[in-house]
């Protein structure tokens, strides 16, 4: 059970949000679910998650009123429990903007991009940064299920012109593709607006809207700097011929120090829907309508942690917010958001790191090497995730130690119960991290 000191904290902060009353709900919240719900998760999700993706939502309907945006498209799956936010102020509030949940996903955007830009696929498909460690993880991701025997071989700088090469993984590609293409080409005519509208999803490096642009501009002609996105932090500037770009909590133009105390995984693990990802578009058996295929794999919940009832209590409290809140143009300020970042992503307690670490979690765009967000590391294990034995490395060239990765390092340090020194080194390295993705982003 957190404590009650801590869970006191998050209250007082919440309470201290000029303009809006974002500490009530919570509170009422807490108290019609107090003996149902693990009592960490429900602190966590009342006074943390429900908060952030509210005011987060907030800032989106402001921006898009702003801008004479009428129609909104949240993006599977982390757009779920904004979607459904969104809904719920809008029709509370009487804005006059359509809400839809648009299911769609680097898989189900990515398979189409073959037969349209078969230099753009390779590229993202081999992207270190696209967790297909292996040839086999990058055929499965390409949609092709017709494997040679060898595909263990590591996915490295060299792929893509190998690949470019390879006449039977072309051949196989492109038969994914133009099926997929035209799959997706019924899916985007049907739910797609005809009037200004506004893709709105977590965020990071804009690959999601990179692919949609370039799929709308193929299926209506239009210019992918058309596309306006929403994100609740960027990690890179795209380019601006893939659309505008709107950041609300980080970028590398704006308030990027915040990356330093912030869990990308973690945020990711709060936002998560209660299906599996997309990977495709089929129609229904009735032959009229054009709805979502999901991954036979799905990651699972934990015994304290679940999606769908980590929505379930979002949309509670929302609707006891927008009850007890009217509109207004002055906006939650996210200095509030910062300080209750910094307490539950990089200071957590015991409790929080033990329910919010053994959530599932993988970066693969195909969901495989699945670990959870932190775990009990050894000592040694300790040591690979410092700034001190990083630059070790670097120097003496010592080798690096193999192990599964750690998402959230910060809970895994709680867990394996690392010294106060050990983790201010801990700290130290993702500094590092993120002041090496801030320079990129500067290029």
């Amino acid at each position: 059970m957190l404590s009650d000191e801590k869970s006191l904290k998050y209250q007082q902060i919440l309470n201290s949000i000029p303009h809006w009353d974002f500490g009530t709900p919570a509170k009422n919240l807490m108290k019609t679910y107090e003996n149902t719900i693990n009592k960490t998760f429900l602190s966590v999700t009342s006074q943390i998650t429900a908060p952030v993706l509210v005011s987060f939502v907030i800032w989106v309907l402001y921006n898009a009123e702003k801008q004479n945006i009428r129609n909104l498209l949240f993006i599977s799956r982390d757009g779920l429990v904004m979607y459904e936010i969104a809904d719920i102020l809008c029709k509370k509030w009487g804005i006059m903007i359509e809400c839809k949940y648009f299911h769609a996903s680097r898989s189900s955007l990515g398979l189409p991009m073959f037969a349209i830009d078969k230099n753009y696929a390779l590229e993202k498909l081999c992207s270190l940064d696209s967790g297909n460690k292996t040839l086999r993880d990058l055929y499965k991701a390409a949609g092709i299920t017709e494997f040679r025997a060898n595909l263990n071989e590591l996915v490295n700088k060299k792929t893509k012109e190998k690949l470019l090469h390879d006449h039977e993984f072309q051949k196989y590609a492109l038969q994914v593709s133009e099926v997929e293409l035209e799959n997706t080409r019924k899916y985007f005519i049907e739910y797609m607006p005809e009037s200004k509208f506004a893709i709105v999803d977590s965020g990071w490096r804009g690959s999601i809207q990179e692919a949609f642009g370039k799929l709308y501009k193929h299926f209506f002609n239009r210019s992918p700097s058309d596309v306006t996105g929403f994100y609740f932090g960027m990690l890179r500037t795209p380019f601006r011929s893939t659309g505008k770009y709107f950041s609300y909590y980080f970028s590398p133009d704006v308030n990027f120090y915040r990356l330093k105390g912030f869990c990308i995984d973690l945020f990711e693990c709060l936002c998560a829907a209660n299906h599996g990802r997309v990977v495709g578009y089929t129609q229904e058996k009735d032959g009229i309508r054009m709805v979502p295929v999901f991954a036979e794999e799905m990651l699972e919940c934990s015994s304290s942690w679940d999606a769908g009832k980590q929505i379930e209590l979002c949309i509670a409290y929302t609707k006891i917010f927008a009850s007890q809140n009217c509109k207004t143009t002055t906006l939650p300020n996210t200095q509030i958001i910062d300080k209750l970042f910094k307490i539950f992503m990089n200071s957590p307690s015991r409790e929080e790191a033990v329910v919010y670490g053994a959530i599932p979690f993988s970066r693969s765009v195909i969901e495989n090497n699945v670990g959870t967000l932190a775990r009990t590391l050894s000592d040694d294990e300790l040591k690979t995730y410092t700034f001190t034995h990083r630059i070790k490395t670097k120097i003496i060239r010592q080798p690096k130690m193999n192990c599964a990765p750690v998402f959230w390092h910060q809970g895994s340090a709680v867990l394996s119960n690392a010294s106060v020194l050990r983790k201010l080194d801990m700290k130290l390295l993702l500094f590092a991290y993120r002041l090496k993705v801030w320079l990129k982003s500067l290029r």
